[in-house]
């Protein structure tokens, strides 16, 4: 229904903001904390991949609006491929996380992110 009044464009960008602020969110608290408390730190991953999540089906409608049709299984089928990319990106963040710490995982996810 947002997408309807806003835009679809307008809603994706301020949700993956809301994505990336509370990504930031984590890595303050775990900061401040010193490790970050797990009743501080889960609401705010879950709010962090809801945000990011919640933009899929709009990301895919625009890809279905504007590619053509001899194109759209390839662009739906690269699309899918980024997706699992960030997923599988968990390996190298875990490696980060044990030479550095939990805060500055975050913080450098944040970054990459914005």
């Amino acid at each position: 229904k947002l997408a309807v009044l806003y835009g679809r464009m307008n809603v994706i960008m301020v949700l993956k903001l809301f994505g990336v602020l509370a990504l930031y969110l984590i890595s303050l608290t775990t900061y401040i904390v010193n490790g970050g408390l797990a009743f501080q730190t889960v609401p705010l991953y879950i709010l962090h991949k809801f945000f990011i999540t919640a933009t899929i089906p709009a990301e895919t409608c625009v890809l279905v609006d504007y590619a053509p049709n001899r194109h759209m299984m390839l662009l739906l089928t690269l699309y899918e491929a980024v997706q699992f990319q960030w997923t599988g990106s968990a390996s190298l963040g875990t490696t980060v996380s044990e030479r550095t710490s939990f805060t500055f995982d975050f913080l450098l996810a944040s970054l990459l992110m914005t």
